[in-house]
């Protein structure tokens, strides 16, 4: 086992404590933040505070994103966000 000095091993320290730091920082990128909204799953809980992040045409995430970014913002305070309810109901043509 090769030994290193002290000097080398504080530096390689100090390099993996900032990279894991500025890995901690980064950001998910989505295409819509919904944010600061009341949501109303499909379950029987009650409203809850949660963003909500859209990636294409797919939710992506749901809680606090905060610190994510993304393309476009909506605020949503005061109203009800409710994700993921689809209408069964057949479409009269």
């Amino acid at each position: 086992m090769k030994k290193i000095s002290r000097r080398d091993f504080i530096r390689s320290g100090t390099l993996v404590s900032a990279g894991l730091i500025m890995g901690c920082r980064m950001s998910p990128r989505f295409d819509l933040i919904i944010h600061n909204g009341l949501t109303a799953d499909a379950c029987d809980k009650p409203l809850y505070k949660a963003d909500l992040a859209i990636s294409g045409e797919k939710i992506a995430a749901i809680g606090d994103l905060s610190r994510a970014s993304a393309k476009m913002f909506i605020d949503a305070a005061g109203k009800i966000v409710s994700p993921g309810f689809i209408d069964i109901h057949p479409t009269l043509i």
